[in-house]
């Protein structure tokens, strides 16, 4: 049988706006109106089409459009000052009593789900919002925790009516080509891929991670070749 195999095209972003894509790919953003000013700032209704994602959103963006925006001095002090307000949150000293902990250790903190930001479809509620605004909190305080979860394939259904009135749910896939995720390397550079028993076979997990502030959030994904069909769903 033949694979097939998607590939996405982005614009080449000019090095004068390269702090975007870094911003975009840090959920910072969502937690500072400024940084969300700033991409809504490039175009209002692009933004709210796609459903104020970053990524998917600054992919959208022309390139024409990008150069005339690495020209626009009140474009640029606008990004000065986010930048320098992200920069900030790195350099903070950590607010928080001390701790039992050392070197490269981490808390762990496992969650089912994860609520950070729509972007990131991997919760239904309020325990997924809960975990979430748990790892802002640990940033803000700069507390060494590393989040673990599960990258859903259908994050979350939409809710409707139908014609007798009854509620349905419908599913949607999730693209992880526009979520803020990156694949997370081992020690020579290569894709990390971990193995868990299962009760009938090992399972494959690949690992991404996400950036939410000061610290970082592991999912783990199945949907891998190796794996049965069981597995990877």
């Amino acid at each position: 049988m033949e694979i097939l195999e998607t590939f996405k095209v982005y614009p080449d972003i000019p090095e004068e706006l390269s702090f975007l894509d870094y911003l975009a790919g840090n959920l910072w953003f969502s937690w500072n109106h400024e940084a969300v000013d700033l991409f809504r700032r490039i175009n209002p209704g692009q933004w709210e089409r796609k459903k104020r994602n970053p990524v998917a959103f600054l992919s959208s963006i022309s390139q024409r459009q990008f150069e005339k925006l690495s020209m626009d001095a009140g474009f640029l002090d606008h990004m000065k000052r986010v930048q320098e307000k992200f920069e900030k949150m790195f350099s903070k000293e950590p607010d928080y009593l001390n701790l039992e902990i050392e070197g490269r250790e981490t808390i762990a903190y496992f969650s089912m789900e994860f609520g950070l930001h729509e972007s990131l479809p991997c919760f239904a509620g309020g325990l997924g919002v809960l975990a979430g605004d748990h790892l802002k909190a640990a940033s803000a305080l700069g507390l060494p925790i590393t989040g673990i979860g599960l990258l859903f394939g259908q994050g979350y259904f939409r809710q409707f009516l139908n014609h007798e009135g009854w509620q349905q749910e419908k599913y949607f896939e999730n693209d992880i080509f526009d979520m803020p995720l990156q694949r997370v390397k081992d020690r020579f550079n290569n894709d990390l891929v971990i193995a868990v028993t299962g009760d009938e076979e090992v399972i494959k997990a690949a690992v991404w991670q996400v950036k939410v502030g000061r610290v970082r959030l592991l999912f783990l994904d199945t949907n891998l070749r190796e794996n049965s069909a069981f597995a990877r769903n």
